[in-house]
C-alpha cells in the first residue's frame, strides 16, 4: 500500500485563467498507467488535453456543474450525475460553459507501451 497526498495545481494551463484545479488523489507509474484525479474548473475555465498514447482511455463523472467534452471534433454536455468514457489518444477539450462551478472525477488509464520491433 502507498499512501499519497494530493497536489492540487491550476487547471487552465494553457492560458485561460481561473480558480480552477485539478488534482491527483493517486497514480500508478509505468509500464500501466492509471490515474484518479478530482478536477474544478469555475465558469468560462477550460482546460485542453493532449493525446494520451494510443489505447488510452479517460472516464469523468460530474458530480456538480455542466461539462462540455470536446473530442472526435464533437462537443457533448455531461451534466450532474452523468459519467462518459472515451479514447483519450487524440485532443480533448474540458470546458465550464455553465454558470455554476464544475466539479468532476476522472480515471485515465494508458496502457502498457508496445516496445518497437
Amino acid at each position: 500500500m502507498r499512501p499519497r497526498r494530493a497536489r492540487r495545481r491550476p487547471a487552465g494551463d494553457d492560458g485561460q485563467q481561473g480558480e480552477g484545479s485539478a488534482r491527483l488523489l493517486v497514480g500508478t507509474d509505468a509500464p500501466a498507467i492509471l490515474e484518479l484525479r478530482e478536477w474544478r474548473l469555475v465558469p468560462g475555465e477550460h482546460h485542453d488535453g493532449d493525446a494520451h498514447l494510443p489505447g488510452a482511455r479517460e472516464m469523468l463523472w460530474v458530480l456538480s456543474g455542466e461539462l462540455t467534452l470536446s473530442v472526435y471534433g464533437q462537443s457533448h454536455a455531461v451534466v450532474t450525475g452523468d459519467a462518459v468514457v472515451f479514447s483519450a489518444d487524440r485532443p480533448h477539450r474540458y470546458a465550464n460553459q455553465g454558470e455554476d462551478e464544475l466539479r468532476m472525477v476522472m480515471v485515465v488509464s494508458e496502457p502498457r507501451e508496445t516496445p518497437d520491433h
